[in-house]
């Protein structure tokens, strides 16, 4: 299947592939990637835009591809990754939560006031 193909049917981001390109040349040492994707690529770049919708910085994909990977370490380093931005985006939940509950007493404080 060759990138328009992939792009069509399976809805990959043009910057998604172009970022999973670059990823694919470092694992094989720069060489050019080939003109087609293979089942085990397109597994990839569905592991790829599930890391994006979830708020994985190209960075961030491109380190647990590359852990990924290698076979031979336990997954646990993995979900230690997912662990660890699990706790950043709750932390952030956290925080907008505290805001919101100050905009609500604000507001009650207005509206008691008038």
């Amino acid at each position: 299947m060759n990138r328009d193909d992939v792009q069509a049917k399976y809805q990959i981001p043009s910057q998604l592939l172009v970022d999973y390109e670059s990823w694919r040349a470092k694992q094989i040492n720069g060489q050019l990637t080939p003109a087609t994707y293979t089942a085990a690529d397109i597994d990839l770049l569905r592991l790829m835009l599930n890391l994006q919708q979830i708020g994985f910085s190209s960075n961030e994909i491109e380190d647990f591809l590359s852990l990924n990977l290698r076979k031979q370490i336990p997954p646990a380093e993995l979900i230690a990754m997912l662990t660890q931005h699990r706790q950043r985006r709750l932390a952030m939940i956290h925080r907008y939560e505290r805001q919101i509950a100050g905009i609500d007493y604000l507001r009650f404080q207005f509206t008691e006031n008038n």
